[in-house]
C-alpha cells in the first residue's frame, strides 16, 4: 500500500511538472509572438534577406543576379520562405525554434544528470535565456545563430553522452547535427569558430569508442551489435559507419555547401555559397587590403584608403575603368575614406554601374582579371605588400600584437556575454513601438507586415490620422500599444533577473569547473572526465566565437568591440547559460561528496584511545 502511494505521488508530481513546463513554454511563445521586432529598410542587410526569402518562396531562388544577390548565404531566406509556405507567423516560428533547441539540448545532456528535474531546469533557463536585443529583434539572420549553434553542440553532446551504447542510438543525434550544422554554415560567412568543437568532438567520440572503452570495465558498454557476424570486413565497415555518425555535422556542412554551390552554378553560372568570401571578388579585396601605401597617418578603421585605391587603379587598368572613387561618399561619413569592409560595397556599386553584375560567370571573370593584374603588379614590384598580418580576404591588415591583445578582449567578452550585456529592450524602443521607415509607414505596408509577423502592429497618431481612424480603432490601437509595453516590461524583468544572478552563477560555474579539474586529476574517474570535457568544449567554443569577433574588429576600442559582440555574439549568451548549469551541477556534486566525506570521518573516525568513535 505504501509503495502504491509513493508511485501515485510520483506520477502526480510528474503530471504537474509537465503542466508547469507546458504552461511556461506557452507563456514564452506568447511573449515572442508579440516581441517588438525591429523593421529596417536596409537594402544590404535586413531588407536584402527578406526580399531573397520572397524570391525563394516564389521559386526564383535568390532572384535576378545583381551585386547583392550572392553577397550573403541563403540560410535565412530559406527559413523565411519555409515559414511563409506553411503560413507560420514569424514570431511563432522563432519561438518554436527556441523551445525546440532548448528541449533538444536538455535531452542531449540528460545522461549527465541523475534527476529529470535538472533537465527541466536546464530547459527552462535556456528557453528564457536573454540574448542581445538587436540580434533578437531584427528580422535578420542573427536571430537564428544562437539556437542553431545550441542544436549543433547538442548533437555532439548527445552522441558523446551515449558513447557506451550501440551507435544505432546515435542516429537521431547525427541527423540533428547534419541538418543544423549544414543550415548554420550557409547562414553566415563567419561561422568558422564552430568548426573546432565539431572536429574535437568527433575525435573524442571515436577515440573513446574504439580505443578507451574496449579496455575499460564499463558494464554498460556495447562493443559490437549482438547479432553482428564477427568478420573483419564487417567490423571495418561498422567502424567506418560509426565514424560517419560521429562526424555527421561536418558532413552536413560539406553537403549544404556542395548543394548551394551547385544551385548557384546552375542559376547564376558561379559555383559559390556567397561571392564575398569565395569568388574572385574576394581575391580582389584581399589584394587591395595588402597594398602598402606608406601612409603614416592612416587610421586603422580604414582598410583601403583613397591612396591605396589610386595605387590599385594605376596598377590595374581594368580596376581603373570602374572609377570607384565616384561611389565612396555614399558609404563614408561625407569624406573620401570608407571605414572597414564597406569599401567592398563601394566596389560592388561601381562594378554594377560599369555594366557588370548581369551574369555571374562574366562578373567573376571580370574580377578575376583585376586580381591577375594586381597580383602581377605585386610580383613585378610595382606594388608592395604591407608588413601586416592578413587572416582573411575580408579583414584588413593587423599587427602581430593585435592577435595577442584580442585574446584579452575575448576573455572579457566571455564575462560580458555571460552577464547578458545589451539584452534589455532599450527604453526608446519600449516607448516608440511604431514603424517609421518611409516605405513601411504606409497603411498597406503595415498590414503586410502584420500578416508576416502574425500579430497586430501599433500605429502612431500620425499614421492613424492618415487613414482617418475611428475612435474604436484608436482605442483598439491604444490597447495594442499597452499590450506591447507589457511584453517589454516582462521581458526586461526576466533580463534583469538573469543579470542579477549572473555574477553569482558565473563564479559558481567557474569554481565548479576548477574543482572538477582538481577532482579529475586526483581520482581520474570517467564520469568526471565526461562532464569536464563537455564544459571545456562549450567554454572554448564561446571564447573562439568572441575571439573571432574581436579579431574582425581589431581596430576598435573596447566600447565599439562590445557593440560588435552584441550584434554578432549572441550564441555566446546561450552557450554560457548552458555552461552555468553544467558548472553548478559539478559544484553541487563535489560539495555533496565533500559533506558526505566529512560526516563519515566524523562518525567513523578513531578516538584518542584507538577505538572507533561510536555514532551518537
Amino acid at each position: 500500500m505504501e509503495l502504491q502511494l509513493t508511485a501515485f505521488n510520483k506520477e502526480k508530481t510528474k503530471k504537474w511538472l509537465i503542466i508547469l513546463l507546458l504552461g511556461l513554454t506557452l507563456f514564452r511563445l506568447w511573449m515572442i509572438c508579440d516581441f517588438p521586432f525591429v523593421l529596417r529598410n536596409w537594402g544590404h542587410d535586413d531588407l536584402l534577406q527578406i526580399i531573397r526569402g520572397l524570391y525563394i518562396y516564389n521559386g526564383q531562388w535568390m532572384g535576378p543576379y545583381s551585386n547583392a544577390a550572392l553577397a550573403k548565404g541563403p540560410g535565412f531566406p530559406i527559413f523565411l520562405a519555409f515559414i511563409k509556405f506553411f503560413h507560420i507567423p514569424y514570431g511563432m516560428a522563432i519561438g518554436l525554434i527556441i523551445a525546440f533547441s532548448a528541449r533538444i539540448f536538455a535531452l542531449a545532456a540528460a545522461p549527465f544528470f541523475k534527476k529529470k528535474g535538472i533537465c527541466a531546469i536546464l530547459y527552462l533557463v535556456l528557453l528564457y535565456c536573454p540574448v542581445s536585443f538587436y540580434p533578437m529583434a531584427r528580422v535578420y539572420r542573427n536571430v537564428l545563430s544562437p539556437w542553431l549553434a545550441l542544436l549543433i553542440i547538442a548533437s555532439v553532446i548527445g552522441i558523446y553522452a551515449r558513447v557506451r551504447e550501440n551507435p544505432e542510438k546515435w542516429v537521431p543525434w547525427a541527423i540533428l547535427g547534419f541538418v543544423s550544422a549544414g543550415w548554420f554554415w550557409v547562414l553566415r560567412e563567419d561561422s568558422l569558430w564552430i568548426f573546432p568543437i565539431l572536429i574535437a568532438g568527433g575525435l573524442v567520440i571515436v577515440v573513446d569508442r574504439f580505443l578507451i572503452l574496449p579496455h575499460s570495465n564499463e558494464r554498460n558498454f556495447v562493443p559490437w551489435p549482438v547479432n553482428m557476424t564477427m568478420v573483419k570486413p564487417i567490423k571495418i565497415l561498422y567502424v567506418f559507419l560509426t565514424m560517419i555518425l560521429a562526424f555527421a555535422p561536418i558532413l552536413g556542412i560539406g553537403m549544404s555547401t556542395a548543394a548551394v554551390k551547385e544551385i548557384n552554378q546552375r542559376v547564376y553560372g558561379v559555383s559559390v555559397v556567397n561571392d564575398r568570401t569565395q569568388s574572385n571578388c574576394a581575391k580582389v579585396m584581399g589584394l587591395l587590403y595588402q597594398i602598402d601605401s606608406d601612409e603614416d597617418n592612416m587610421t586603422r578603421l580604414v582598410w583601403a584608403s583613397p591612396k591605396m585605391i589610386q595605387m590599385a587603379s594605376e596598377a590595374s587598368p581594368t580596376f581603373a575603368k570602374m572609377n570607384i572613387q565616384k561611389y565612396t561618399r555614399a558609404w563614408s561619413s561625407g569624406g573620401d575614406e570608407v571605414p572597414i569592409d564597406f569599401i567592398e560595397w563601394v566596389m560592388r556599386d561601381a562594378v554594377a554601374a560599369a555594366g557588370h553584375y548581369r551574369d555571374g560567370a562574366e562578373t567573376d571573370r571580370y574580377y578575376g582579371k583585376i586580381a591577375e593584374e594586381l597580383q602581377a603588379a605585386f610580383d613585378s614590384g610595382k606594388l608592395k605588400k604591407r608588413n601586416a598580418v592578413f587572416l582573411s580576404s575580408q579583414i584588413g591588415g593587423m599587427e602581430m600584437p593585435d592577435i595577442f591583445y584580442n585574446l584579452g578582449y575575448a576573455a572579457a567578452g566571455v564575462w560580458e556575454t555571460g552577464n547578458y550585456h545589451d539584452a534589455r529592450i532599450p527604453e526608446n524602443r519600449t516607448k516608440d513601438l511604431y514603424i517609421h521607415e518611409p516605405k513601411e509607414a504606409a497603411e498597406e505596408n503595415i498590414v503586410t507586415w502584420e500578416e508576416f509577423f502574425g500579430t497586430v502592429l501599433p500605429r502612431s497618431d500620425q499614421q492613424l490620422s492618415k487613414i482617418n481612424a475611428s475612435s474604436v480603432l484608436s482605442d483598439t490601437n491604444n490597447t495594442t500599444v499597452f499590450h506591447k509595453q507589457v511584453i517589454c516590461s516582462l521581458y526586461n524583468g526576466i533580463v534583469d533577473g538573469y543579470r542579477l544572478l549572473s555574477p553569482i552563477v558565473f563564479a559558481a560555474a567557474m569554481l565548479g569547473f576548477i574543482l572538477l579539474t582538481i577532482k579529475l586529476i586526483r581520482e581520474k574517474k570517467r564520469e568526471d572526465f565526461m562532464l569536464w570535457i563537455v564544459m571545456l568544449g562549450v567554454l572554448l567554443t564561446v571564447f573562439l566565437e568572441l575571439y573571432s569577433i574581436s579579431l574582425w574588429g581589431f581596430m576598435m576600442k573596447w566600447n565599439e568591440k562590445l557593440r560588435a559582440i552584441s550584434l554578432y555574439g549572441s550564441p555566446a549568451n546561450v552557450l554560457m547559460t548552458a555552461y552555468y548549469v553544467f558548472g553548478i551541477i559539478a559544484l553541487v556534486r563535489i560539495g555533496q561528496k565533500w559533506i558526505a566525506t566529512c560526516k563519515r570521518m566524523k562518525f567513523s573516525g578513531e578516538g584518542p584511545d584507538g577505538e572507533r568513535a561510536k555514532e551518537g
